[in-house]
């Protein structure tokens, strides 16, 4: 699993966004956190706001600016993130974040492999090169 951290961070997350109903939204959360889905508001959510939904992996909800006036919202764990034991990812899972991020984002597949360092669980399992090796392989094992 990877959380988004609570606190400000002098790095940005980088992610993508989907546009998708508020059902696909609560579904997807409720996939996420291994729970029936329940409606929830996201409306009046504030920007930079969290709202807790649950006591799930990915219950915690944080408003983001709005785009063209859609709200954005993303979750993440209720908890800070440096309250877990970091982990090393998986091949398979860190290959699909990194080939996420290259599709989304116009950074080269060294910088891409840096900022993923910068995870804690990430190094020192993992270096620049086998990261960047995980971005042409479609089904790393």
């Amino acid at each position: 699993m990877a959380f988004l951290e609570h606190g400000t961070s002098t790095i940005k997350s980088l992610g993508r966004r989907h546009l998708i109903t508020l059902a696909q939204f609560d579904d997807l959360i409720a996939q996420e956190s291994r729970r029936p889905s329940s409606p929830m508001p996201i409306d009046d959510l504030e920007p930079g706001r969290h709202h807790l939904v649950g006591h799930g992996n990915y219950d915690n909800l944080i408003a983001l600016d709005p785009v063209d006036g859609i709200p954005v919202v993303t979750f993440t764990a209720p908890s800070p993130p440096e309250t877990r034991e970091a982990t090393p990812p998986s091949p398979a899972y860190l290959g699909t974040i990194v080939r996420g991020l290259a599709d989304a984002h116009p950074l080269t597949d060294r910088e891409i492999a840096e900022r993923v360092l910068l995870s804690p669980g990430v190094a020192p399992h993992w270096h620049t090169d086998a990261i960047v090796d995980l971005m042409t392989d479609p089904a790393p094992q």
